[in-house]
C-alpha cells in the first residue's frame, strides 16, 4: 500500500457527498470505516443571526454543503474503505484522477492554509461542537473600526473582506479546492464605543 504521509501524520481530506446527505453519510462512514483510517469526520454548519420581520433569531444552517472533512493517515486505505459506504462519496481531488491508472498521486489533501482555515472554523477558539462555526464576537471602536474579540474568526482577520453590522455577518474570502469562495459568517456586537 502506498504511503502518502509520514508515518502517523494525519492529513485533512475533503469528501463530496450527496446534497443534504452529510449527516447520513457521516454515520455510515463511522460505522464502516475503521477508526484508525478515520481519525475525525465532520461537516460544517454555521450559527447566524437572521432578521425575520424585524426580530433577530439564532439559526443553525448548513455551511459548505455536500462536503465532509476527514482526517486520515492513509488516503489509499481510506479510499478503498469508502467504496463500502452505500451513499455516494468522492474524495475531492484537484485534477481528473483514476487510481487504477495513476495511483494516488493525483489526489491532494487540503493545502496547509486551507487545512488551518477549516480546522480554525470547525474546532478553534473554544468550539463546543466540532464542525459548528459559531458566531464571532466583535467590538466597534472609535471611527467605526471593528475588532474581532473572540470566536472562530479570531486570528483569521486577514480573510475578512467586509463586516455588515446591520446584518450581523462577516464577508469572508477563502481559497478552497483551488478556487476563491466568498462565504458569510455570523457576528455579534459585544461592545460599541461611542465617539
Amino acid at each position: 500500500m502506498a504511503e502518502l504521509t509520514p508515518q502517523g501524520e494525519k492529513m485533512l481530506y475533503c469528501i463530496q457527498v450527496e446534497p443534504t446527505g452529510e449527516v447520513k453519510t457521516e454515520r455510515e462512514i463511522r460505522a464502516i470505516v475503521p477508526e484508525d483510517l478515520c481519525l475525525s469526520c465532520f461537516h460544517l454548519t454555521r450559527r447566524m443571526h437572521k432578521n425575520y420581520h424585524g426580530r433577530y433569531r439564532d439559526v443553525t444552517e448548513r455551511f459548505l454543503p455536500s462536503y465532509i472533512f476527514i482526517d486520515t493517515p492513509d488516503l489509499e486505505a481510506l479510499y478503498w474503505a469508502l467504496k463500502k459506504v452505500p451513499t455516494l462519496t468522492k474524495v475531492v481531488g484537484f485534477r481528473e484522477w483514476q487510481p487504477d491508472l495513476n495511483g494516488f498521486d493525483g489526489f491532494g489533501a487540503l493545502n496547509e492554509e486551507e487545512e488551518a482555515f477549516i480546522r480554525q472554523l470547525a474546532m478553534g477558539h473554544g468550539a463546543t461542537t466540532p464542525g459548528l462555526v459559531d458566531i464571532s464576537m466583535v467590538e466597534v471602536k472609535e471611527g467605526n473600526t471593528v475588532e474581532i474579540v473572540s470566536g472562530p474568526l479570531k486570528g483569521l482577520e486577514g480573510y475578512v473582506k467586509k463586516i455588515n453590522l446591520h446584518r450581523r455577518q462577516a464577508e469572508v474570502e477563502i481559497d478552497l479546492f483551488r478556487q476563491k469562495h466568498t462565504v458569510y459568517l455570523g457576528i455579534e456586537i459585544m461592545n460599541r464605543v461611542n465617539g
